[in-house]
């Protein structure tokens, strides 16, 4: 009989926010390098606030709390732009 190891689970699920968090990391950092050379003061400080965000995505509560697979399945991001990975 299968038997699902939920903390294995949480685990692939925060490998699969970072992989995606990773291209999404490469555009900001371009456009950060522009506000800086710009002076954008602005669009720095927001650049800087989502980079955190994406970086606490993989220990938020959801994934924490999580009790089955269908709990780590819901919890796909919006700040990750895209469909969620369990779509396909």
């Amino acid at each position: 009989m299968f038997k699902l190891n939920l903390e294995k689970a949480k685990d692939l699920h925060k490998n699969r926010i970072r992989l995606t968090r990773e291209k999404i990391f490469n555009r900001l950092d371009i456009e950060f390098m522009k506000a800086v050379e710009s002076g954008n003061i602005q669009k720095i400080e927001e650049i800087g606030e989502l980079k955190q965000q994406l970086r606490d995505l993989p220990d938020c509560e959801e994934i924490e709390n999580a009790t089955c697979l269908n709990d780590l399945r819901s919890h796909w991001p919006d700040i990750l732009e895209g469909d969620s990975p369990y779509n396909n």
